[in-house]
Parts: C-alpha cells; structure tokens; sequence
C-alpha cells in the first residue's frame, strides 16, 4: 500500500530523521528481534517497498541504524565539536549538561534505549557499544585539549560516564516531566547549581 502515491514518490518525500526516531520508539517498546518489516511497515505507516529502497532487505539495517540515530542523540556526538568555542573543560561539561537535559525533555526514550540494549548481543547492542566507544574516544580528545595534553584516568573514565549517565536518566525520569510544561530553555537555568555539581564529580573522577 503507497497511500494514495508511488513507491518512488513516497521514496523522495520521506523524513529519515524521523522514520529513525519512530523506529527507535519502536524498539523501546517491541524487542528487536520480533520485527520484521511488514511489522514495521504498519507501525510507521510506511510501504515496506520503500524500506527496502533505503535498508536493503535485512531489517536489521533499519534496526541497526535507528540504534545509531539514538546513540548520535543520545551522546549528542553531533555537537561535541564545538569545545574549542569554551574557556575550560567544565565550563563545556555544563553546556553539555544543560544538551542533556533539553534532549531527553524531546526525546525521553534516549535512556531508555540506551539500558535496555547496551549489553544487548545483538547486532544492536554492538551498535550502542560502538557508539559508547566513540563518545568515550572523543571526550578523552576533548579532555586533553583543555588539560594541556594530559590523558584522563583510564580506570576511572567508565565511572564518569556513568556518573553522567546516572544523571541523565534521573532526568528523564524525574526532570523531563516537570520541564514539559516549561515553554523554553530559560527555565532550565534553575539547574546551575546541579549541573554544576555534577560536572565537578566528573572532573574529580577523571582527574584522581
């Protein structure tokens, strides 16, 4: 079914972004390995003629590129560069913090897909390592940039995340429900003090 247009037409006017994030909607709710494409082909109202066009026959590339698409947000990997626009490493934690908390208010389903399929071995919890790995790589690069070249704590670089982790998913489960109905980001100044509590613990964690 094409509702109403050509497989072709529908193939030109597709938003991939949000076909991504509808299937990463779909994953938290629906485990992976029961999906097929006619299944995800009636939850997203899109011809499975056209999910082939764009993922081949294997719906695991679907699967496996919503689980990218999560992680890019999740990690907010598409807007690590600009570190070098501030004067310390904790000064760019905190604006980090404050991309973590305005995420999950739009996209609560980011932890979640993160703790359910992380130590997954599937193809989509190699997927989320992966992506784990590079965050990791790059926060170590952005660590010595402001550190005068000096590598952080290995052992304790895990825990860090964790800690950050930890914090983001309190905030999707505590935070993001009393923000909704906050009409912009200047409400989230109230939340100088713990963000920057929580980039001070970080820092201690990979500095020990």
């Amino acid at each position: 079914m094409t509702y109403g247009v050509s497989a072709e037409a529908s193939r030109k006017r597709i938003n991939l972004d949000k076909l991504l994030l509808d299937t990463v909607k779909i994953i938290t709710k629906h485990p992976p390995q029961t999906l097929t494409y006619s299944k995800l082909s009636r939850f997203l109202k899109v011809p499975r003629s056209t999910l082939y066009y764009y993922f081949g026959k294997d719906v695991y590339n679907l699967i496996n590129e919503a689980a990218r698409f999560a992680m890019k947000k999740f990690t907010v990997l598409d807007k690590l560069q600009d570190y070098r626009s501030y004067s310390t490493w904790k000064e760019y934690q905190i604006a980090r913090l404050y991309r973590g908390i305005e995420l999950i208010q739009k996209n609560p389903w980011a932890p979640r897909m993160f703790f359910r399929y992380r130590d997954d071995q599937s193809s989509i919890g190699t997927t989320i390592r992966k992506a784990e790995k590079e965050y990791l790589y790059f926060m170590r690069e952005v660590w010595m940039y402001f550190h005068k070249g000096k590598a952080p704590n290995e052992e304790n670089e895990m825990l860090a995340a964790s800690l950050k982790l930890g914090y983001l998913w309190g905030i999707s489960v505590g935070v993001a429900p009393l923000l909704s109905n906050r009409p912009n980001a200047n409400a989230l100044t109230g939340y100088d003090k713990l963000n920057k509590k929580v980039a001070t613990l970080i820092e201690e964690f990979l500095s020990d």
